[in-house]
């Protein structure tokens, strides 16, 4: 008789407190707004992030989550958020193949997308790993049609990072057993010219058509379009 009241006493009380949850809002977990701005970093703009750590109730955070989606949701007549689910697979992909979502070749991944072509420079003799990313026929605001991103592993070591033209230069692409002597960055250019001229090329310029100009001594337009 007492185990029956006391098993009736359990199931009122796991029945009340299943009704109070229902009353009140579900608490979110204290690291998960952090780790969602940390997620969606790549793609928040300065003002967006200002709003958001402006917001102080848990509804507001929610419906600013919602709205940020929603923003971008080219096709919203549909029931899928297709551009949602397009920034998940990108980050996967980065994550499980290209070291994680916070290095270069990840973050522009998760910007850009699976680029058209990717050109492996790898295992050479005369320059260090390295991997060419092409973009075609792009439609982005502010980016140009066709782009080269060069990514490189420094002195053959470490992971890869991004190439900046004009502040980077072609001696860096050069592996270190073609350093010897005095090897100018117009020399290694020549050099690696003389074997893959599009490698070359690229470290140059992001915007191919620019390469073929001049020798850098600035970032030319390449700072604008990376920035």
């Amino acid at each position: 008789m007492h185990m029956l009241a006391r098993r009736t006493s359990f199931a009122l009380l796991i029945g009340f407190l299943s009704f109070q949850s229902l009353l009140v809002p579900a608490q979110v977990a204290p690291d998960f707004w952090k780790n969602w701005l940390d997620e969606v970093e790549p793609i928040m703009t300065k003002t967006e992030r200002a709003v958001f750590k402006s917001l102080q109730a848990e509804e507001e955070r929610k419906k600013f989550q919602s709205f940020f989606w929603k923003v971008r949701d080219a096709t919203p007549g549909t029931p899928e958020n297709e551009f949602m689910t397009e920034f998940y697979g990108r980050q996967r992909y980065a994550e499980n193949r290209l070291a994680g979502a916070q290095t270069d070749r990840g973050r522009i991944y998760i910007i850009l997308g699976k680029p058209a072509e990717v050109q492996d420079f790898s295992g050479l003799e005369k320059v260090v790993d390295c991997e060419l990313w092409i973009y075609r026929g792009e439609s982005r605001s502010g980016l140009p049609p066709m782009m080269y991103l060069l990514f490189y592993r420094q002195d053959a070591a470490g992971e890869y990072k991004l190439y900046y033209p004009g502040m980077n230069s072609a001696f860096e692409i050069l592996s270190p057993s073609m350093k010897g002597g005095r090897v100018s960055p117009r020399g290694a250019y020549r050099m690696i010219q003389a074997s893959y001229p599009e490698l070359a090329k690229a470290t140059l310029s992001v915007v191919p058509d620019e390469a073929d100009s001049a020798f850098p001594t600035s970032l030319n337009s390449s700072g604008q379009t990376i920035g």
